[in-house]
């Protein structure tokens, strides 16, 4: 770190690109910076809560190197150069260049040729792409080859020493350029089609078809009516796949975004004339670098540009993108600059443009969710091999279908929340993922407690009510109202069936009740616990029962100290900042009533409008949570403590050890294990989940 500090103290304060590397002098990342002091430096300070994608570059850096560059525009060309000749460990990356392919057209030559390339070149051809799929783009020039049999032989054939049979065989695949059986203005005509068709000038073309099919008619020369009217129809079948169009008549790209744990996934769309003539679909790793998604939408979306359209061989005017970047106007300088006209980034908030752009991000998400299934980008592992061998590893019962893992997230103590992600056979479920905004550990860095919370809140929709409580008996009604006057609580208008008591020894120890305040909500009107029994739980089990009893619209409070707020807080109860209408009048009374001299807190717990909540309601095969065994140690308390028999295991970052349940040693598999990989794109999942969360949070306080 001496010797790291000694290169950071003469780095400039100028614009250019940083390069850092590792042990073997590997460049494992490289960025740009208006200040490359300031930048490299702030790698290197010590921050609260630094995530573990920046903690890893860190500790690998062993050298940096940079070069100063006259302007920040400067610094993004050399950076995209770099990233692109480099590939970096720690960069955002699409995948390899040699999944992409390009049509080249050799307009130079006398008789174009079409063909796909893997390499644009400055030879004077015309370029489209870079494109995905080579068998789609196949597929369509197939299908062109019939309507404009283009020359694609890469030399002229010789048919010196051919039949007659030979060349007409040939001819019947192309226009047969080789024998001069047809001028170079026909084939050009062909040609000129052919790239009107990937320009998006589809109408052209079909109305000129149309129109040279009426003349043929009217010549009589029905032969070739039959030819153009085949052309025509060939096209028409690849357009029909084409037909959505943009609100205008504009060329522009739509981009949409997905991130998935470990990737994110790009659906591009191609209008052209106002039509959309492509859809294209990347996939971007090293997003979210052993921690789960770090970097935001923004960043994910400014490094996809800069790596497309440094690739790209056709520009639109405009293209709409699903996030503002802080960089957007040096990228849009720096794209302008490829092409011989402006393009302009447009961020959609409504009308005709929104709707074409969450169209691509349904897109994006359809896309992502089909990569799930070949695991991860098409890497070749099995989730249902990775299930089994997690059963086998963990000596499970069954396979566990169902796995949920938690995690916390905070900024030095403060905004701390919970997450819990799900992955049903093998892959995330994203309906059934929960976060958790805390109150037993704010203002202090706790995991341990915080986890601890999180699980209670979550296991108490599984866990069985206790045989000591109940619904009172109708002749109990005297003792409660006994029992609630004498604790100075409101006992009026008891009914049996709103009210859950707790009886120990034949005597009741605990009162809790719901009392109606319009057809939807009710409140906890009265909740009384013995002295003796006041650290028991009890309370906590009689509103847990209260919360089963409603199960529907909200359950309003009133907790009269500040401990009792963060107490129902944890339950899942949350603050509001505005007294409702139907809740005034009990909150002045209350407020008048109490010792305090702050007015009381109305706190709310809100049902889905299914009731209690889907996801909790079901039973996971697996627990799963991030940390080691004193993360573990508490959950297996707060498993007890519900009385829950459930599969449990914790998985430590360092060194990806998993403890378990009942066993001293924890199992280390193989890094290229199925079940490991999945263990981890859950975890990982989890803690992205998390951070987005308090991210938000974090935004919404800076931003009152």
């Amino acid at each position: 770190m001496s010797s790291l500090k000694s290169i950071i103290a003469h780095v400039p304060h100028s614009p250019g690109v940083y390069r850092f590397l590792d042990q073997a002098g590997e460049v494992i990342y490289v960025g740009k910076a208006i200040d490359l002091k300031k930048r490299v430096s702030s790698y290197f300070r010590k921050q609260k809560n630094m995530s573990i994608r920046l903690q890893k570059l860190v500790e690998n850096t062993k050298d940096i190197e940079t070069t100063v560059v006259d302007s920040e525009l400067e610094a993004l060309i050399l950076e995209t150069n770099l990233i692109k000749s480099l590939r970096p460990k720690y960069n955002i990356l699409m995948k390899d260049d040699k999944n992409y392919v390009y049509l080249k057209v050799t307009i130079k030559e006398d008789y174009p040729r079409v063909v796909i390339t893997r390499r644009v070149e400055k030879d004077g051809a015309k370029y489209f792409g870079p494109k995905t799929s080579v068998s789609e783009l196949k597929k369509i020039l197939d299908v062109l080859k019939k309507a404009f049999p283009y020359r694609h032989c890469p030399l002229f054939i010789q048919f010196k020493d051919k039949t007659a049979r030979d060349v007409k065989d040939h001819k019947k695949r192309c226009f047969g350029t080789c024998v001069h059986s047809v001028s170079k203005d026909e084939y050009q005509q062909a040609i000129d089609q052919i790239i009107q068709f990937f320009e998006g000038k589809t109408d052209e073309i079909e109305k000129n078809l149309k129109k040279a099919m009426v003349a043929a008619v009217q010549d009589k020369n029905f032969e070739k009516a039959a030819l153009l009217r085949d052309r025509l129809q060939a096209i028409e079948s690849i357009l029909t796949t084409q037909r959505v169009s943009a609100p205008d008549q504009l060329s522009r790209d739509v981009i949409g975004l997905a991130v998935e744990g470990g990737a994110a996934y790009v659906v591009l769309f191609i209008f052209r004339e106002g039509k959309l003539v492509n859809q294209e679909n990347f996939v971007l790793k090293g997003v979210d670098f052993e921690s789960g998604a770090e970097l935001n939408d923004a960043e994910i979306l400014e490094s996809f540009l800069k790596q497309y359209y440094e690739k790209a061989a056709s520009f639109p005017k405009e293209i709409l993108i699903p996030e503002e970047f802080a960089n957007s106007d040096l990228v849009g300088e720096w794209v302008s600059s490829l092409t011989d006209h402006k393009v302009a980034f447009v961020f959609p908030k409504k009308g005709k443009n929104k709707k074409v752009l969450d169209l691509a991000e349904e897109n994006a998400k359809s896309f992502a969710k089909a990569s799930q299934i070949k695991w991860q980008a098409g890497e070749g592992l099995d989730p249902e091999g990775s299930l089994n061998e997690l059963k086998d590893v963990l000596k499970l019962k069954k396979i566990p279908r169902r796995m949920e893992c938690y995690d916390i997230s905070h900024l030095g103590g403060t905004e701390t929340v919970g997450s819990m992600v799900v992955f049903e056979k093998g892959l995330p479920k994203k309906a059934d993922y929960r976060h958790f905004k805390l109150r037993s550990v704010q203002e202090k860095i706790d995991d341990v407690k915080a986890i601890s919370e999180v699980l209670e809140r979550r296991l108490k929709y599984l866990k069985k009510s206790p045989d000591y409580l109940r619904k009172p008996k109708k002749k109990e009604l005297q003792a409660i109202e006994k029992i609630l006057k004498k604790a100075n609580l409101d006992f009026e208008d008891l009914n049996q069936h709103k009210i859950i008591i707790a009886e120990k020894k034949k005597k009741i120890v605990g009162i809790g009740r719901l009392k109606p305040v319009d057809e939807q909500s009710s409140e906890i009107a009265s909740l009384w616990v013995h002295e003796k029994h006041r650290k028991d739980g009890l309370g906590r089990e009689i509103v847990e029962a209260l919360i089963q009893k409603q199960r529907k619209g909200k359950l309003y409070a009133l907790p009269c100290r500040e401990k009792l707020i963060d107490w129902f807080g944890a339950m899942g109860f949350h603050e509001l900042k505005d007294v409702p209408k139907i809740m005034q009048n009990k909150h002045r009374m209350c407020t008048e009533k109490s010792c305090s001299a702050q007015p009381l807190i109305i706190m709310v717990y809100r049902f889905t409008k299914d009731g209690l909540d889907a996801s909790f309601s079901k039973k996971p095969g697996l627990l799963v949570i991030d940390g080691g065994k004193g993360q573990l140690a508490v959950v297996e308390k707060a498993l007890k403590k519900a009385k829950l028999k459930i599969p449990l295991i914790s998985l430590a970052k360092k060194e990806e050890e998993i403890f378990v349940t009942g066993q001293k040693k924890s199992i280390i598999l193989p890094p290229d294990s199925g079940a490991l990989l999945m263990l981890r794109r859950l975890r990982d999942e989890a803690h992205r989940f998390a951070l987005k969360y308090q991210r938000n949070l974090r935004s919404k306080r800076m931003f009152k």
